[in-house]
């Protein structure tokens, strides 16, 4: 059972079945990306254009980002927050949030106007 605190011993046992992600085994070319063997990608947003559940544009230029438990709780989902600069002050942060099954809820903008 996951926890929200460390442990000092493990919560789960190692399992017997075979690995199905190999790192640095890259051979498979999905959405223009490389990716290793076991591994796939889906496209969640793209600049400019609405994010699944929500009216707003995703943000241009993402840089630095970071996937964290949803503010809801760990069983509603995570989600991605992604930093954007530009010089001309329409920076800022998005997070775009996804369920406990991965699928997109919606997306919002956190922070505008940065540099």
């Amino acid at each position: 059972t996951p926890t929200l605190t460390p442990t000092v011993t493990p919560t789960a046992s190692p399992t017997e079945t075979v690995a199905t992600f190999r790192p640095g085994k890259l051979e498979v070319l999905e959405n223009g990306l490389l990716l290793s063997a076991g591994l796939s990608a889906r496209i969640v947003a793209r600049t400019g254009e609405s994010v699944a559940g929500s009216s707003d544009s995703f943000h241009a230029f993402p840089d630095g980002a970071a996937c964290f438990v949803h503010p809801d709780g760990i069983d509603n989902g995570w989600a991605y927050v992604s930093n954007c600069d530009d010089a001309d002050g329409r920076g800022g942060v998005g997070a775009i949030y996804f369920d406990g099954q991965g699928q997109v809820t919606g997306y919002q903008r956190l922070l505008e106007g940065t540099t």
